[in-house]
């Protein structure tokens, strides 16, 4: 209702279509994910997008989670993980 305000979908069926496009055009060495939080608070929860993201990515595997969900944007932006130091 206009009341309620819009709202984003929530399952992965609504995403799908669009993500295979993404994955095709840019593969996993090119995609990086994103969001435009914090606008995209008012009509979803940017924990659920997160969860979207994951849930499509699953069948592909961690490596490819964690190229599209982080490691993509490390390399982009040439920065290097923290070193782990012991104490």
């Amino acid at each position: 209702t206009e009341d309620e305000g819009w709202k984003s979908p929530t399952t992965l069926e609504a995403y799908k279509a669009n993500f295979d496009v993404l994955m095709t055009a840019f593969g996993e060495d090119r995609l990086i994910w994103g969001s435009n939080w914090p606008v995209s608070d008012l009509g979803g929860d940017f924990g659920k997008q997160i969860e979207l993201a994951e849930e499509y990515l699953k069948p592909f595997g961690p490596k490819v989670r964690d190229k599209v969900m982080f490691g993509n944007a490390r390399d982009f932006y040439r920065r290097k993980p923290p070193a782990h130091t012991a104490r």
